[in-house]
């Protein structure tokens, strides 16, 4: 029998990866002549680089460059070669925004949000460009900023301009005075570029669903400060759409990474749903149809696991290779009909075991389950 294991990480215990060899070895420990292939999966998030290492190929560059505090810091990055829209091939980045300006980082917990730039990553970027890249795929998931891209635009190039008349630091708490978004000087090198968006949400920039309301509070930012932050990004979309000529702030994916997405889309990337993405690029659905039964997973799978997650790709993929498909999760909500998208549902942990108690124990229960 040929099994197939594609999970996503099981968030805060265990990466995609180590998920997948907890599922390997317990299957081999129950039968040892099971063939057994370990394809992990992502969603733009965290752990998106070291997914598609294996299947892109190419090899890891450190780039020496200085964090959102000032420090020098090394930013993993995967150089590969990929066939692009106007080259048979092309040298491509990979970069995990996670990597550079993600909420996990130690240097970046102490830095106030208001404080916080996007423009470590527009330094990447600027990077890569210096060397020749001009095909990025960026993967969003995971930052720690609310800037709206304020910041990589700006490393880029773009000069803001207060209502003084002076040049604006651009972070967020400089938003009120802004007046001007100024793209002259932007990089030329830019407009030639291929931009590719990962997208683990697909929010647009402002409301009730956007960046600041929805994601601002889990990255710090107060209760008294979302609305005026809400009013800020707001006030720099009007002066950023302006200054590119386009209106993209209702795009899906335009409020990832805390608007990030909305400052990419206004330089043309082109938008892709994580999870369905990823499963592209590793070629998923061609190594499906050689398989008994494909199984996946995650922390806890609840109707937020209808709208596009890892296992919800899978299991559609497996549908139609003709696979049957398992879910295995740490948590799996019963009132959510999942009995009719997965041919076996199995829980790791029990109901009543505390949530921190199955967390620490995820790998053990896991090869269990």
């Amino acid at each position: 029998m040929k099994i197939l294991l594609a999970p996503d990480s099981f968030k805060g215990s265990l990466s995609a990866r180590e998920a997948a060899c907890g599922m390997h070895e317990g299957l081999l420990s129950a039968n040892p002549d099971l063939d057994v292939i370990l394809h992990p999966m992502a969603d733009g998030g965290e752990g998106t680089l070291d997914v598609l290492t294996p299947f892109l190929g190419g090899q890891t560059l450190e780039i020496d460059m200085s964090g959102m505090d000032g420090r020098p810091m090394k930013v993993p990055v995967l150089q590969f070669t990929t066939q692009s829209v106007t080259k048979d091939h092309q040298t491509a980045w990979l970069i995990e925004s996670a990597r550079v300006i993600g909420l996990t980082l130690p240097s970046v917990r102490s830095i106030p949000v208001l404080e916080r730039s996007s423009s470590p990553l527009g330094c990447l970027l600027r990077k890569g460009l210096e060397t020749g890249i001009r095909c990025f795929y960026l993967a969003l998931g995971g930052s720690a900023t609310n800037d709206g891209g304020i910041g990589m635009l700006s490393e880029l190039g773009m000069h803001l301009q207060s209502r003084e008349g002076e040049d604006a630091t651009p972070v967020i708490s400089s938003m009120p005075d802004v007046r001007q978004a100024d793209i002259s000087g932007l990089d030329t090198h830019v407009r030639e570029c291929e931009l590719h968006l990962i997208l683990d949400v697909v929010n647009p920039l402002l409301g009730e669903n956007g960046a600041t309301l929805t994601y601002g509070p889990q990255k710090g930012l107060k209760p008294d400060e979302v609305g005026d932050v809400e009013d800020w990004v707001q006030q720099w979309a009007g002066y950023a759409e302006q200054a590119f000529g386009c209106d993209v702030k209702n795009e899906p994916g335009a409020g990832a990474a805390g608007g990030l997405g909305f400052a990419l889309l206004l330089l043309g990337a082109k938008a892709h749903a994580g999870a369905a993405f990823v499963a592209t690029l590793e070629q998923l659905k061609t190594h499906m149809s050689e398989c008994d039964w494909v199984i996946t997973g995650e922390g806890k799978s609840d109707a937020q696991t209808l709208y596009g997650k890892v296992p919800m790709v899978v299991a559609d993929l497996a549908h139609q290779a003709g696979t049957k498909v398992a879910l295995i999760s740490g948590r799996i909500e019963k009132n959510i009909p999942f009995h009719k998208m997965f041919d076996a549902l199995i829980q790791v942990s029990q109901d009543h075991m505390p949530v921190d108690q199955a967390m620490a124990r995820a790998n053990k229960l896991l090869m269990e389950a």
